[in-house]
């Protein structure tokens, strides 16, 4: 879109929560979400910082997608014999 701002990154977990859910989640409940994020972030030895830079600039490798190849056979709709008495 022409004049646009484009934000750079996302924000961060606990903006969004608070943004999103301010009246639904106490402060100490998305305190509580995003150090549990964080918890298993480090456990799997992800960063929830975001790429690093140029990361998620690297071309993507195509996937081959799978077709089916039998055919199927149209379904006959049932027909009603006779009419209403």
């Amino acid at each position: 879109m022409a004049d646009y701002p484009m934000p750079e990154q996302l924000p961060s977990l606990k903006l969004y929560l608070r943004k999103r859910y301010g009246g639904e989640l106490s402060a100490s409940d998305v305190r509580a979400i995003a150090d549990y994020a964080d918890s298993i972030a480090g456990k799997r030895g992800v960063s929830l910082d975001g790429p690093a830079p140029g990361e998620d600039e690297q071309p993507e490798r195509a996937t081959t997608r799978r077709t089916a190849s039998r055919t199927t056979k149209p379904t006959k709709k049932p027909t009603t014999k006779g009419g209403t008495s």
